[in-house]
């Protein structure tokens, strides 16, 4: 008899003996008490600002009871202060499954309001405010010549992508008579785009913008001209209310092609702080 031909007796024997077939997997083993050593042990290291040890021991109590709902959320915690923001969010979403997560309420409600924080900081989908100082190009008898300026704007979110901008900048044009000088405002469509798990995203903007001129150019009075703006950036979430941003940006004003082009394209890189509060999209 070949060895095939004893495999195939000894599967066939299997397959009609139910007791010998049936194979059922041993559940795993839960120890309870040590994993609250455990735990404790991570919760002390937490108190004392060792996160990397909180992390280690919060993981050791739930490798012996994946139960354990504070051990979760301490290491939910601690790889949320570590800048692991995919991993905090999914520790904290286990919390919350329907199926897996816990009963305890007090668990619950920690981790939705730390998972809450998470995703904030993800989102671009608030009210948001920003004021920058900015260099850009000032017209003067000479061409153009970097100057400082400034400028604020409101962000209004329709989506959580896209959104319009109100936006006002100008730049400081006390150091002698400008060629042209006055305030610029914008109203532009946005999208914010985040990158994943982190509080980075990129900006875009564009939309038609109004130069309230005045100066040499317009002898004293003053005459709008009508544009076009458009802006590519980053801004960095850094807490939860607000954070910072680095953009340039770079105006088309038509009017200029022909009577001085100069000015026709002109442009300006911002720094600034940026706030969001309200409710968001999602």
């Amino acid at each position: 008899m070949t060895t095939v031909t004893l495999l195939w007796l000894v599967t066939r024997t299997l397959a009609n003996d139910p007791e010998s077939a049936a194979t059922v997997a041993e559940p795993a083993v839960v120890d309870r008490a040590g994993a609250e050593a455990a735990y404790l042990e991570a919760l002390a290291a937490w108190n004392r600002g060792e996160v990397w040890i909180a992390l280690r021991r919060s993981r050791a109590a739930l490798a012996l009871d994946a139960s354990l709902a504070p051990a979760r959320l301490l290491e939910g915690h601690a790889l949320m202060r570590l800048g692991e923001r995919a991993a905090a969010d999914a520790a904290y979403s286990l919390l919350l499954n329907e199926d897996l997560g816990t009963d305890d309420a007090p668990t619950r409600a920690a981790a939705e309001r730390a998972r809450s924080l998470v995703r904030q900081r993800n989102a671009r989908d608030q009210l948001s405010v920003f004021a920058a100082t900015e260099l850009a190009l000032r017209p003067t008898g000479e061409g153009l010549s970097p100057a400082l300026g400034y400028a604020a704007g409101v962000g209004v979110p329709l989506s959580s992508l896209f959104g319009v901008a109100v936006e006002m900048s100008a730049w400081d044009a006390s150091a002698g008579d400008a060629v042209v000088e006055g305030p610029v405002f914008d109203v532009m469509g946005t999208m914010a785009v985040p990158f994943p798990a982190s509080p980075w995203a990129l900006r875009l903007k564009a939309g038609p913008a109004i130069w309230l001129t005045e100066g040499l150019i317009t002898g004293g009075e003053l005459v709008p001209q009508f544009g076009v703006r458009s802006v590519l950036g980053i801004d960095s979430r850094t807490w939860s209310f607000g954070g910072w941003f680095v953009e340039t940006g770079g105006w088309f004003w038509p009017a200029y092609m022909q009577r001085l082009p100069v000015l026709a394209y002109t442009w300006d890189v911002r720094v600034g702080v940026v706030a969001w509060f309200g409710e968001g999209r999602r």
